[in-house]
C-alpha cells in the first residue's frame, strides 16, 4: 500500500494486483462508499506488494509460481525479479532511500519440510543477502524502519511472535512488552506496518485470532494492536476497540502518520482505522467486483 497518493491490494483468488486512488480530481473518496479499482497486473496468486515510488515500480510476490515480479506504472508487461530459490514470500517491504527490498522467504526442501529465511535485495546492483533464518518456522510479514536501519517481522511458528534485527541481521531480538499485563499475545500475525508519527515510532500489526486472555467463546478474536517503542528495545501494546463489524480476518495493514488501514478477507475491504476515536468509529472501503485495466 501506498496510503499518501493511493492504496495497493493483491487479490490471492482472482489473481489481480490492484491501485485504489485515495483521490479522483482532488475530491477524497469516501469511505462508505463501493470503490472502483484499477486492475495494473495479473498473477496467479498475488500475495505482497510494495511500489517503489523513485522509479514507479509496483513489486508483488506470487505464491503459486514462486516469483516476485515487478511492473512500472503506465507499462503494459512486467517482469521477473527474483525467481531462483524463492520459497514463498507472504512478506515484501522497501527502504527506498538506501534502494533496498526485504522480504520474507520459506522454501520447500525435499524431506518435505521447509527452510524459512529473511533476506534483502539491493534495487541498485541486484546482490542478494541473507540476513538470517535463526529458528524461524513461517515468517510472513516484513516492515522496515529507514531511519534506524532496522527490520521487523512476524513468525506463524510454534511461538508466533514479532522480531526485529539490523540489517546485516545483527541484534536479533523478539519484541517483548514493559510489564505482564500489556503482554503481546500474538496468534496468527499477519500484517505489520511500521511508521513516524509526531516524532513517536508506531508498529501496528493485525492479527486474524488474537489471544486476549478471556475463556468465553469470543476468547481469540481478531485484533489491530499499536505498538508505541518507549525505547529502542522497549515496547508497550494496546488494542484499537474496533468494532467487530468491521475486523473479522485482517491480513495486510498500512499506516501513514496518525492513519493507520487494514484488508479484511471476510469483509472484503480496507477498513480505515481511526485514531481520535481509537478505532471505535472506523470505516470500511468497499471494493467494487467489476474491475478497471489500467
Amino acid at each position: 500500500m501506498v496510503p499518501d497518493q493511493f492504496l495497493l491490494v493483491t487479490s490471492v483468488e482472482e489473481g489481480t494486483v490492484s491501485l485504489i486512488p485515495k483521490a479522483i480530481n482532488g475530491v477524497q473518496l469516501k469511505t462508505d462508499e463501493l470503490h472502483d479499482r484499477v486492475v495494473i497486473a495479473t498473477s496467479e496468486r498475488p500475495s505482497a506488494v510494495v511500489y517503489d515510488p523513485v522509479d514507479e515500480f509496483v513489486y508483488w510476490s506470487d505464491v503459486a509460481f514462486n516469483h516476485i515480479y515487478r511492473k512500472k506504472l503506465g507499462q503494459a508487461s512486467h517482469e521477473t525479479v527474483l525467481e531462483d530459490l524463492i520459497g514463498t514470500v507472504d512478506g515484501l517491504a522497501i527502504d527506498v532511500d538506501n534502494r533496498l527490498l526485504f522480504f520474507t522467504n520459506v522454501l520447500p526442501m525435499a524431506n518435505g519440510k521447509s527452510h524459512a529465511r529473511v533476506e534483502s535485495l539491493s534495487l541498485d546492483s541486484y546482490d542478494r543477502v541473507l540476513i538470517g533464518s535463526w529458528d524461524l518456522q513461517y515468517p510472513r510479514a516484513i516492515a522496515v524502519d529507514p531511519e534506524q536501519t532496522v527490520i521487523y517481522f512476524t513468525d506463524w511458528g510454534q511461538k508466533p511472535a514479532i522480531y526485529r534485527c539490523d540489517y546485516q541481521g545483527k541484534g536479533f531480538t523478539e519484541i517483548t512488552a514493559l510489564t505482564e499485563m500489556s503482554r503481546l499475545r500474538l496468534k496468527n500475525p499477519n500484517g505489520l506496518a511500521v511508521v513516524m508519527s509526531q516524532g513517536t515510532k508506531k508498529i501496528f500489526v493485525v492479527d486474524a485470532q488474537y489471544s486476549d486472555g478471556d475463556d468465553s467463546a469470543y476468547a481469540d478474536p481478531p485484533a489491530l494492536t499499536w505498538i508505541h517503542s518507549e525505547s529502542k528495545l522497549s515496547y508497550a501494546f494496546d488494542n484499537y476497540d474496533i468494532p467487530p463489524e468491521l475486523i473479522r480476518v485482517p491480513f495486510g495493514v498500512t499506516a501513514y502518520g496518525d492513519q493507520s488501514w487494514f484488508t479484511d478477507w471476510e469483509l472484503e475491504g480496507i477498513v480505515q482505522v481511526d485514531p481520535n476515536t481509537f478505532g471505535r468509529q472506523s470505516t470500511i472501503m468497499r471494493l467494487k467486483k467489476n474491475l478497471k485495466n489500467s
